[in-house]
C-alpha cells in the first residue's frame, strides 16, 4: 500500500493531463491516505478542467477534520461549480462531514435549489436527516419521494431518502407523492 501511495503521490506532483490527473486523485490508495496528502490534492480544486475538480471533491470525502477551513472553503466553492459532476461530488462530501459549521449548512441549503436532481437529493437527505425541524423546498421533497419510489421494495426502506421521509406525517408524504407527474 505504501508503494502505491508513494507512486500516486509522485504522479500527483507532476501530472499535467487532466484525465490522468483525475484518475490519480481518485486512486483508492491515495484516498485512503487523503488526510496525509490533503494539501497536495486540494491544490487542484481550482484546476481549469472539470474532471479534475470533480475528482478533488470526490477524494475529499476522506477528509477527517471538518475544522479545516481551507478544505471546507474549497468544497463550498466546488458546490457552486458550473459543472454538474463537480457539484454532485462536493455536495455529497459536504453532506457526509461529521460536523457542519454554518457555512456548510448554508452551502447545503443553497444546493436544495440546484438544477440537478442528484445534487438536490444529497442535500435534502443530509439536511432532512440532521435538521428535520426546518422544512425542505417542495421540489426537494418531490425528488426525495421520486428517489424513494424508484428503489426496489427491498431496498427502499434502507435508503437515505427514507430516513427523511419516515419523519413526515403520512398525509404529507401522500400529498408529495400525489403531486408527482406520472
Amino acid at each position: 500500500m505504501r508503494q502505491a501511495v508513494a507512486l500516486l503521490r509522485g504522479r500527483l506532483a507532476v501530472e499535467e493531463h487532466p484525465v490522468v490527473l483525475a484518475c490519480v486523485i481518485r486512486g483508492p490508495a491515495l484516498q485512503a491516505a487523503f488526510a496525509d496528502y490533503a494539501r497536495e490534492i486540494m491544490r487542484h480544486a481550482g484546476h481549469p478542467h472539470p474532471e479534475v475538480r470533480a475528482a478533488v471533491a470526490y477524494a475529499a470525502e476522506g477528509a477527517t477534520d471538518p475544522k479545516d477551513r481551507e478544505l471546507l472553503q474549497a468544497l463550498i466553492t466546488l458546490a457552486r461549480d458550473p459543472y454538474t459532476e463537480v457539484r454532485q461530488n462536493a455536495v455529497a462530501t459536504l453532506a457526509h462531514l461529521a460536523d457542519w459549521p454554518p457555512a456548510v449548512r448554508t452551502a447545503l441549503r443553497r444546493a436544495l435549489h440546484d438544477p440537478d436532481p442528484t445534487v438536490v437529493h444529497d442535500a435534502a437527505c443530509a439536511l432532512g436527516h440532521r435538521d428535520p425541524e426546518r422544512p425542505l423546498p417542495f421540489r426537494a421533497e418531490q425528488i426525495l419521494v421520486r428517489h424513494f419510489l424508484a428503489q426496489s421494495r427491498e431496498g427502499r426502506y434502507h435508503s437515505d431518502a427514507y430516513r427523511v421521509i419516515e419523519r413526515w406525517p403520512v398525509e404529507h408524504y401522500w400529498d408529495v407523492r400525489d403531486s408527482l407527474p406520472e
